[in-house]
């Protein structure tokens, strides 16, 4: 069986960077605004899968290597370097708000559900 590309239309380089720019002047605004700029970080430098980066936790960043473990399709991990910018900006957050949920990209505010 062949790998086919997939037939799904990607960002361009500078339309990520635009993204990331508009989101980056925004991020002092709330810990959401934050948080979801670090998911868009996350998600195009690191070529994450939605599901790869909503379970991404605090337990698996190594601060020290500058990388993170992270838990792919399929039940395996793969170590991926984190590039010094983009680790600045995690540490930044952290610092910010703290590290208290288990995982980084958790709901800033869980709001009740109405019946």
């Amino acid at each position: 069986m062949r790998n086919a590309k997939s037939k799904t239309k990607s960002l361009t380089r500078a339309e990520v960077l635009d993204v990331t720019s508009f989101m980056a002047e925004k991020r002092d605004k709330s810990q959401t605004a934050f948080r979801d700029y670090l998911a868009i970080c996350f998600v195009s430098v690191l070529a994450l899968r939605r599901n790869e980066l909503v379970g991404l936790k605090w337990t698996d960043i190594d601060f020290q290597a500058s990388s993170a473990n992270i838990f792919q399709k399929g039940g395996s991990y793969k170590q991926l370097p984190v590039p010094n910018n983009l680790m600045a900006r995690l540490c930044e957050y952290r610092d910010t708000f703290g590290a208290s949920r288990q995982y980084i990209f958790s709901p800033v505010r869980i709001t009740p559900v109405s019946h």
